[in-house]
């Protein structure tokens, strides 16, 4: 109950209303997809299916009858949420989730499914059943380093020119890739690999020019730490097995500092004096309190993530046609009344472009003050006026 007032406020500061969720109803979208195609989509097909990204899943599946004999209660609840869960985004009109790494609206569910294995890791076993065991997580592991080793983004991009698709309207954006096994994106992360590592490749630590070699080290101290505290907690030595996953948790956090330092220094997340890290630095420095920033850059949110350090609140948007969605302008007129100047951010993108709706409408709602380019980028000031 807690978190669906929570839920609610948001959708009422951010919209207007409680039941208002941001998302279009009225032109389309909605709990309308084939109930099947959602359902196979989601758990075994090539695409998206669960079991491809997490095979260490097929384990959780067959300890769940075990779980539920020990935790009766308890295994029927988790059982419930998760058919809940899947079935409701099996119906949800995208329920592949767009351009994504697996299927990330089932996400939710990891824990559900870790935690029924418990009872069955603490059992004795057949050496063919650990070793089984080891060969899903060692694959799940290796899917994961996938994702992160190659922008995922490329391999939607080469699914498109096989199974075409029309990008102009969003509703016939199907899901490719749901039968053939040749196509699914997990073995399409390899093939950019062996095809040209050096131009797909996307870790943070490496790059054409240098590589973090301080990353690695820390990295493989982190794994070594985690698979000693496991050690020790397995052979039931509590107080060594909290040390050590206190100092995995060091290293960890040591990793992640690390490899955020090493992303940030990446043009792509950036750079103060060019196109939209110009904008952003020039509103930083000349921004007041009471403004607030409008961006129409769908595929440049991490610039501002990685480099804005300034308190304006942003609304990010992505391109909409001249008669924008109902949701759109009650967020920009709450905009207009809440701030006095409102910086709007586009990336290439014309002032008179059909795309444009929402600058188009800003303009005819507030007063034009500046207007110019950096790079590809525009910085356009407005200033709000009475109606």
């Amino acid at each position: 109950l807690f978190a669906i007032a929570l839920l609610g406020l948001y959708n009422w500061s951010r919209f207007g209303t409680v039941l208002d969720t941001g998302y279009h109803f009225d032109a389309g979208e909605g709990f309308t997809a084939n109930w099947l195609q959602g359902l196979w989509g989601l758990l075994l097909s090539p695409y998206r299916g669960w079991f491809w990204y997490t095979p260490l899943a097929l384990a959780s599946i067959a300890a769940w009858p075990g779980f539920i004999r020990r935790h009766r209660a308890d295994g029927w609840l988790l059982l419930a949420v998760a058919l809940m869960v899947i079935g409701l985004f099996s119906k949800w009109w995208m329920w592949w989730g767009g351009f994504a790494w697996g299927p990330r609206f089932l996400v939710p569910l990891a824990p559900v499914f870790v935690l029924v294995l418990v009872p069955w890791l603490n059992r004795p076993h057949r050496r063919i059943t650990w070793a089984a065991f080891g060969l899903l997580a060692a694959i799940s592991a290796a899917v994961q380093l996938l994702a992160v080793s190659v922008n995922y983004a490329n391999y939607e991009f080469v699914l498109r020119q096989i199974y075409p698709t029309d990008w102009a309207d969003p509703l016939k954006y199907g899901p490719p890739a749901l039968f053939n096994p040749l196509h699914s994106p997990v073995l399409g992360q390899i093939r950019l690999l062996l095809d040209n590592p050096a131009v797909n490749m996307d870790l943070g630590w490496i790059e054409p020019e240098r590589i973090a070699w301080r990353v690695p080290p820390i990295a493989g101290l982190t794994t070594l730490l985690a698979v000693i505290a496991l050690a020790l907690a397995a052979r039931r030595r509590c107080r060594p097995s909290w040390a050590a996953a206190a100092l995995a948790l060091v290293a960890a956090l040591g990793t992640a500092g690390v490899s955020a330092q090493a992303y940030a220094a990446q043009p792509g997340y950036g750079i103060d004096d060019r196109g939209y890290g110009a904008a952003m630095a020039e509103i930083a420095r000349r921004g007041q309190p009471g403004d607030g920033i409008v961006t129409v850059a769908p595929y440049h949110y991490h610039v501002a993530m990685a480099g804005y350090r300034g308190r304006l609140p942003i609304y990010g948007y992505a391109t909409e046609p001249i008669s924008l969605h109902r949701e759109t302008e009650l967020v920009l007129r709450r905009a207009l009344t809440r701030h006095e100047r409102l910086w709007l951010i586009t990336v290439g993108l014309q002032p008179a472009d059909p795309a444009n709706g929402i600058e188009a409408w800003l303009a005819s709602h507030a007063f034009l003050a500046e207007d110019r380019w950096l790079d590809d980028t525009r910085l356009v000031v407005f200033v709000s006026r009475a109606d």
